[in-house]
């Protein structure tokens, strides 16, 4: 064994169903190594990763390992798609608190030993009187990031780690990375944006073209964007359209428990305006959406409005959702369908996760074209769950505005996208900012993705004795 080495991994292939994956892959992981990954979307980055904790087979080759087993405990693999594991646990749980009339789901702060010193880097104090599948998107990261710690492993993966974050616990990963980057763990970073973090002495490996190649200067992981396509052609304007509420929240209030996660939130969206919401996590943004969505419970005990109809007074679900387009990184994980990824986009017609009826030929015809402008036409008939993260979230995104809706709410958008989809997404953003009709709800915790033209920003603060937020609404 050579001293040091932690894994080595030499001339292999991974293989799924109708493909061969990075053939003749070659690299070592020492023990405290650090190691930066990227390329761009459905380039490989996360086939590779799944071959190192052993989540999928390679054909060809070898992985020797020196480190301790079992796998699971001394490699911990931050993903997107290991968080949809951890909420599908969340699930059996609440069947089990169904069936069995005890309370069995616990408390996302009681998880976690607050003398741990990983327990530290984020303030837990939002966890409190929260179920994990209560959790806001940027909290289910954060509660990742510490699950996967709690282990001590000896190779941490961080996929994308910063997605989902506000600027404050980005920092705060940031600083924390940096000190595990002087440990005795070996750290793999992967990541589209190679500046993202600095002051660590990393090795650097990107993927592109179906083959991993190790190399010195970071500047050339930089992914070239190529060209965008064309939305011109989706301008559409409604010159008779009425100005008039579509979306109204008056006085309302969400709690879990003891928990208070919105209180007294008043809102009016009329026709035509470009919303942005902002606001740290946990402070209630996607809570907020929930109740505009109809998807929050609670929304029957609020006075809330769209498109003119109160919830619970002999409207449907669906009659509020057939003028609305909806992505949310809680959609994203819930749309874990094993269906085509030109049936996901269909799905967008029916509002339904999932396809439960047969398409029509115009439906079809639709989805072919849409494919084909976006450049994806190559994953029309692939798994949904086989696409890489970014693949699936473009398709999702454009899955909710397929039917051509009026209202549209995109809750953190650009999670998981290279620069190109990026562009790609904002270009579809100021497509919609065109359109005097439709109305936009963007939620982000970038201001770099603030590219467009918007009306009014809905933002959460923090109140001076942290004991929740309050709301400001600013005009542009």
């Amino acid at each position: 064994m050579t001293k040091g080495l932690l894994l080595e991994i030499k001339d292999i292939t991974i293989y799924y169903p109708g493909s061969f994956v990075l053939p003749g892959t070659s690299f070592s992981i020492s023990r405290g190594e650090n190691i930066l990954v990227t390329g761009k979307n459905g380039s490989g980055k996360t086939s590779l990763m799944k071959a190192l904790t052993g989540e999928v087979s390679i054909c060809k080759g070898n992985i020797s390992r020196y480190h301790k087993l079992p796998l699971s405990k001394n490699i911990s693999y931050i993903s997107f798609e290991n968080l949809r594991k951890i909420l599908r646990k969340q699930e059996i749980l609440e069947e089990a608190e169904y069936y069995s009339g005890k309370e069995i789901k616990p408390d996302a702060f009681n998880v976690f030993d607050e003398n741990r010193s990983f327990s530290k880097i984020f303030d837990l104090n939002s966890f409190k009187g929260k179920k994990i599948d209560n959790l806001s998107s940027g909290e289910l990261r954060k509660f990742q990031i510490l699950k996967a710690l709690e282990n001590d492993p000896e190779l941490l993966i961080l996929d994308e780690p910063f997605d989902g974050l506000d600027s404050n616990s980005v920092d705060l990963l940031k600083k924390f990375v940096l000190d595990l980057c002087c440990s005795d763990i070996a750290v793999i970073l992967v990541t589209h944006r190679v500046d993202e973090i600095s002051g660590c002495n990393f090795k650097y490996l990107a993927v592109n073209d179906n083959k991993v190649f190790e190399i010195d200067n970071p500047d050339i992981l930089k992914i070239s964007d190529g060209k965008t396509p064309d939305l011109t052609e989706f301008e559409k304007f409604k010159p008779d359209f009425k100005k008039e509420l579509i979306a109204e929240l008056s006085n309302c209030s969400v709690h879990y428990g003891e928990k208070k996660v919105l209180e007294n939130i008043n809102l009016q969206i009329s026709t035509g305006e470009k919303w942005v919401v902002k606001g740290e996590n946990g402070c209630g943004k996607s809570t907020l959406l929930s109740l505009i969505t109809g998807d929050n419970l609670q929304v029957y005990s609020n006075e809330v409005r769209v498109f003119g109809k109160k919830r619970g007074f002999g409207t449907t679900l669906w009659e509020f959702k057939k003028n609305t387009g909806y992505v949310s990184p809680s959609l994203h994980l819930k749309y874990d369908k094993k269906i085509e990824a030109y049936k996901v986009l269909i799905s967008g017609y029916f509002d339904s996760v999932g396809l439960y009826r047969k398409p029509d030929k115009i439906h079809i015809d639709t989805a072919k074209y849409i494919f084909k402008k976006f450049n994806i036409d190559n994953l029309f008939y692939k798994s949904f769950l086989s696409l890489s993260y970014g693949q699936q979230r473009l398709v999702l995104i454009l899955r909710s505005l397929i039917k051509d809706p009026d209202l549209i709410i995109m809750d953190e958008p650009c999670h998981g996208l290279d620069s190109f989809h990026r562009k790609i997404v904002l270009d579809i953003v100021r497509t919609i900012c065109k359109m005097p009709h439709k109305s936009l709800i963007y939620v982000t915790h970038s201001d770099l993705e603030l590219d467009f033209n918007y009306d009014y920003i809905f933002e959460f603060i923090r109140k001076k004795d942290n004991l929740g937020y309050y709301t400001k609404t600013i005009r542009v």
